[in-house]
């Protein structure tokens, strides 16, 4: 059994090592790929001296002579084809016969260890009755290569990771001896099973640059992630499948939403910065100068939701001098219904949203846009527009605080920001329309914007008659974050009083339900 063993790990390193080179050229890392090469080698003689091999020498040598050839001759891209199209089929295929020839690991009710296909050890953790795998049934190591890749950054030289799994990711990203490695994980089960079963070359638990933390309700992970929030070397990474199998409903909720913000983020960081830089050069005026505008007033702030289709027309009926305040998806609607709206408000980062004013560039309704909305809007638009800056985006809170401007609070979504809005200018009545954050009828949106979807809820939430309705993850944080918003405005002694006259869609605690007709009699 040692013997084998210690063949499956050879066979193992040996293809992690070999896809590694692969990749080398696949990116043009020519040097990196010349200094690895002898590796390969090395590896790939080392299995082939073993007894278990004896079947698959021949074919594999014959390979090698032929892929050795084109090297010499410095075709990288048809060397990289031998390896990998040629020799990784056969270890791979010699990989799997040796992992059934293995018993299988013994371990924890709620967990599951099991060799992968690469004759390494991947585990899945059950959580609701279910199993889930924290990594690849493939070659995880190659697996945690790739997360690393993303996860690592020029400047940095300490990663907080939350989620330990087996560790591999951690491995991995702690190649460098010099970068230091946290990994924070709740769950004490996974970190004794991590120490058992990790299969690395050089251990978990060996490498001096790794420090494995067991953190039940993550709040030693939120006091160093607050400490290190402003220390540029510092970056925290979050492990999606070890976020996906924290048994504690609430804490994995909460953690879930941290990584969805995260990743927003992340993925729109580049977007953000031309965004940012074109609005902030292009736009002359700044929110701070309409707060004299909204200041006492009843503002209608029209949602784009499926309700909005019940009542939008008697809009017309509101008195002179309230404001509408729409979001771009029903800035359209309004105008079809021949409402003119005193405001609108758009925030959204990505190219789509150019759509909300094709066609209607020229309308003159004064347009609010967060600092990183998409640059073109701001190009195209011909109407006023202002800028707002926003909380948590490190150069338009610098930007507001060299000018004294107004920086709002976004929650995210256009929605969540405009409430925000509304709630610094000291308006007098917030009026909901098509605040459904729901799917009421099965749709998404309003009028012709909105779209069918299957009943397949994510979840479902109490709708303002009590009964249930189906909703996304998206739409229930913002309906939380608006709560929160609220009763967070009333403690500081806010006089505002929030109508939801949506008529359909999620409760929204703190505000007072009535239908629109009600709201404009009254």
């Amino acid at each position: 059994m040692q013997d084998t063993n210690t063949f499956r790990f050879k066979i193992h390193a040996c293809i992690r090592h070999a896809v590694y080179w692969i990749r080398f050229i696949r990116r043009q890392e020519i040097s990196k790929a010349d200094n690895h090469f002898g590796v390969v080698i090395s590896m790939l003689e080392s299995v082939l001296s073993y007894e278990e091999a004896r079947d698959i020498a021949p074919t594999i040598l014959d390979i090698f002579q032929a892929m050795m050839e084109m090297y010499q001759n410095r075709d990288y891209i048809l060397t990289a084809d031998y390896l990998e199209e040629g020799i990784l089929p056969i270890l791979r295929q010699k990989a799997e016969e040796i992992v059934q020839t293995l018993e299988a690991p013994s371990v924890e009710p709620g967990y599951l260890v099991e060799y992968t296909s690469s004759a390494t050890t991947t585990i899945a953790k059950e959580i609701h009755g279910k199993m889930r795998y924290l990594h690849s049934n493939g070659c995880p190591l190659e697996e945690a290569d790739e997360i690393a890749n993303c996860w690592e950054e020029k400047g940095i030289d300490r990663y907080i990771v939350v989620g330990l799994g087996l560790g591999y990711h951690a491995v991995v990203l702690s190649r460098n001896p010099l970068v230091q490695v946290d990994v924070y994980e709740e769950d004490e089960k996974m970190i004794e099973l991590a120490k058992e079963w990790c299969d690395t070359p050089a251990g978990l638990w060996e490498k001096d640059n790794i420090n494995i933390i067991h953190d039940p309700d993550y709040q030693k992970f939120a006091k160093v992630a607050s400490e290190t929030e402003e220390d540029a070397s510092v970056k925290i990474c979050l492990y999606h499948p070890s976020i996906c199998t924290i048994r504690k409903d609430a804490l994995r909720g909460k953690m879930q939403n941290l990584f969805l913000q995260m990743d927003n983020s992340a993925r729109w960081a580049e977007f953000f910065r031309l965004n940012f830089k074109y609005n902030t050069t292009n736009i002359t005026h700044e929110i701070g100068e309409l707060k004299a505008s909204f200041e006492g007033k009843t503002v209608y702030l029209v949602a784009g939701g499926p309700s909005l289709d019940k009542n939008i027309s008697l809009l017309k009926e509101r008195d002179k001098d309230a404001i509408v305040l729409t979001v771009g998806t029903s800035l359209r609607r309004c105008l079809q219904e021949d409402i003119k709206p005193e405001y609108a408000i758009i925030t959204d980062p990505k190219v789509a949203v150019h759509a909300q004013i094709k066609g209607i560039e020229d309308c003159g309704i004064p347009m609010i846009l967060l600092s990183t909305t998409y640059a073109w809007i701001a190009r195209d638009y011909t109407g006023e527009k202002y800028i707002a800056c926003q909380e948590g985006y490190r150069d338009a809170e610098k930007l507001a605080e060299k000018n004294k401007w107004n920086v709002l609070k976004t929650g995210g979504s256009v929605i969540t920001t405009a409430v925000d809005l509304c709630i610094q200018f000291g308006v007098e009545k917030l009026v909901f329309l098509g605040l459904d954050l729901a799917f009421t009828g099965g749709r998404t949106h309003q009028g012709d914007v909105g779209a069918k979807i299957a009943e397949a809820w994510e979840l479902q939430v109490p709708d303002i008659n009590g009964n249930l309705v189906g909703t996304s993850k998206n739409l229930n944080l913002y309906r939380e974050w608006i709560e929160r918003r609220i009763a967070e405005a009333k403690r500081e002694g806010c006089a505002t009083e929030f109508v939801d006259a949506t008529e359909g869609g999620a409760r929204v605690e703190g505000t007072m339900i009535s239908t629109l007709k009600e709201f404009l009699d009254r």
